[in-house]
């Protein structure tokens, strides 16, 4: 127990540590997009899904708000290549300046007014109005470069918006763990559990803003009252603000150098 303790210890790096933070981010942002806005923007699966069957339903206003929102997900994952393309031939790192840009982006859908169809969730995309559409859009964009830019997690993968593969990651290094007493392996298993349970948490607090105040929200139609439910996205804009200044400081003080692998 004392060196399964102390390994554990020894692997909650400043890796595990960013995978965390950008989880709980992660976690809220997905719980913002489809209270307030309609849509999981930063998973596509449900909006692919969208796509088809409004398709096959001919319920072609449904089908291009779904498929807007898909095809701005692609951009995002274009733009985040080429900036890592560019970032890596100057030998420079490349995530800091991706979280920059979310932070503005995050900024900027603060100011789109979200507009309620009901006082409950959205859930559905239908009847979207334009700015819950350009907030989706907006939101597109900050999912696929969270999701291009930041896959490793102590040497191993995993995606801070959809734990999917992390369920099915966290699985499997238990298992290998288990039947080949690797106990590097269990460390890792217990490394996406952390991963989920901080996406969970940032669900939670994300959701509870708004189901505490969605009343509040629903009754009040002026831009400013459509502003407050936006007033949740500060924690993450706060949290991305705080991890820049920690990364910076963290990897002048122990590397001394501009980037580091993760």
């Amino acid at each position: 127990m004392n060196f399964f303790m102390k390994k554990r210890s020894k692997n909650f790096t400043f890796s595990l540590l960013l995978a965390l933070i950008l989880s709980f981010v992660g976690g809220i942002l997905e719980a913002y997009s489809l209270t307030n806005r309609g849509f999981f923007a930063l998973m596509q699966t449900g909006n692919l899904i969208s796509v088809f069957i409004n398709l096959v339903k001919a319920d072609w206003n449904s089908l291009l708000v779904s498929f807007v929102v898909v095809f701005t997900f692609i951009v995002g994952l274009i733009i985040s290549n080429v900036i890592e393309l560019i970032y890596e031939k100057k030998k420079k790192d490349y995530q800091p300046f991706e979280l920059m840009i979310c932070v503005a982006l995050l900024v900027l859908v603060i100011f789109i007014p979200v507009e309620y169809t009901s006082e409950e969730a959205i859930l559905e995309a239908k009847d979207l109005s334009w700015p819950n559409v350009l907030g989706n859009i907006v939101l597109a964009l900050i999912g696929s470069m969270l999701l291009e830019s930041f896959r490793k997690m102590n040497s191993k993968n995993y995606t801070s918006t959809m734990m999917t593969a992390n369920l099915q990651r966290m699985v499997s290094s238990f298992f290998i763990g288990e039947e080949k007493h690797d106990k590097n392996e269990i460390i890792s298993g217990f490394d996406y559990a952390l991963v989920i349970l901080s996406f969970g948490a940032g669900v939670m607090i994300s959701y509870g803003y708004f189901h505490l105040l969605k009343e509040f929200f629903a009754n009040n139609v002026s831009y400013w009252m459509e502003v407050i439910p936006n007033l949740i996205l500060l924690v993450p804009i706060c949290i991305l603000i705080a991890t820049l200044i920690g990364r910076y400081i963290y990897l002048r003080k122990k590397f001394n150098v501009a980037s580091v692998a993760q």
